[in-house]
């Protein structure tokens, strides 16, 4: 039994039922802009912000998509919604920010990352 792992045959798959309400249709999400001949996405809203892997990213709510296609994304990816960054730190002031190349955080949260968790016995 520890060999055994879940495949299904082709037989056995059928394709989705179709809606069951009528004439309900999920509206498809918005083409990118073209700038410059790159892709670029309307950001409706900067929901959080966080230190990953030592960079400031931003959790973005993007225009016509749900809130299941919020994503992390590199503060370069968002320099050109910057009134929605400054929303954002209004709203949820100890977020780490960056300010003129320097990345600041909350003494708080750095004191906690950086505490050592001890296991076991204290000495």
């Amino acid at each position: 039994m520890s060999h055994l792992h879940p495949v299904f045959n082709a037989v056995k798959l059928r394709l989705a039922p179709p809606d069951p309400i009528l004439g309900r249709r999920a509206r498809p999400p918005p083409p990118p802009t073209l700038i410059n001949n790159k892709e670029w996405f309307d950001v409706e809203d900067i929901l959080d912000s966080r230190i990953f892997h030592r960079k400031l990213q931003y959790k973005v709510k993007w225009k016509g998509y749900s809130y299941e296609d919020t994503s992390w994304e590199p503060v370069e990816n968002v320099a050109h919604a910057r009134d929605l960054v400054h929303e954002c730190h209004r709203r949820h002031p100890d977020a780490p920010k960056q300010i003129r190349g320097m990345l600041l955080v909350d003494p708080a949260v750095l004191r906690a990352a950086c505490t050592p968790v001890h296991r076991g016995a204290a000495p």
